[in-house]
């Protein structure tokens, strides 16, 4: 997940960034100005930002925030040393996902991108995933005992149906979501198609089809129906 830091204060944005990466959510960038934050949100593929309300320049993060709102609807996190209530009350207009208070700390961050990441598969339920998943761009952020963990989708090699759980298969683990098959193949990206009844398949990790089976690049294989097949060859760039 790569993480927007919009933070004029060098020192500060360099421990949002150290902490960011512990957490494993990064890679972060750092913009210290509101047209330095639009240009990565223009150049780079932003999963989540931490804004800091003041920043040096006219427009603050709240102006970015308008700009995420309108434009890139990912979910963020606001950092604030302010105390009065008209810059909360604007700041708030903007309904962030999560609002944090200046000096913080390593717990109060974590919590803040957690609590920003379950509010927006709230808010945004068209691309949730029940409560045990949430679904932000190309990534799905799994709920577990300790938090929510990232799964990249391009990670994902294939998906099983399970009665009303969705199997997601990774190189060397399964993920278990309670979800329909028919909410999923409306979230997931184009890479993924459906073969059969019961699986997707990532359409970048099949290596060769034989008869009725997809091989997978792990050495894997996956049944698929022959209804699916004319639609399955037109999307590989291989031969059957």
């Amino acid at each position: 997940m790569k993480t927007l830091i919009v933070e004029d204060e060098l020192l500060i944005a360099a421990d949002i960034e150290a902490l960011v990466s512990s957490f494993g959510y990064g890679p972060s960038v750092l913009a210290s100005s509101y047209t330095e934050a639009l240009y990565f949100l223009q150049t780079e593929n932003i999963d989540f930002a931490i804004l800091d309300i003041q920043l040096s320049g006219h427009k603050s993060g709240i102006d970015v925030a308008i700009e995420l709102k309108n434009q890139h609807k990912i979910p963020f996190v606001f950092l604030s040393s302010y105390e009065d209530f008209a810059t909360i009350n604007k700041a708030l207009e903007t309904q962030p996902n999560a609002y944090l208070q200046k000096p913080f700390s390593k717990v109060t961050l974590y919590a803040a991108m957690q609590l920003a990441i379950a509010n927006y598969g709230k808010i945004h339920h068209k691309n949730t995933m029940d409560d045990e998943g949430v679904a932000v761009k190309n990534i799905l952020f799994i709920k577990e005992k300790s938090g929510y963990i990232k799964l990249p989708m391009k990670d994902v090699h294939f998906v099983k149906s399970d009665g009303n759980y969705m199997e997601f298969h990774t190189a060397d683990r399964k993920h278990l979501i309670r979800e329909s098959q028919k909410n999923l193949l409306q979230q997931l990206p184009n890479y993924f198609l459906k073969v059969s009844k019961s699986f997707i398949v990532n359409l970048e990790e099949i290596a060769s089809l034989h008869q009725q089976i997809i091989r997978l690049h792990s050495g894997k294989e996956i049944p698929f129906a022959p209804a699916y097949k004319a639609q399955l060859v037109a999307r590989l760039p291989i031969q059957s």
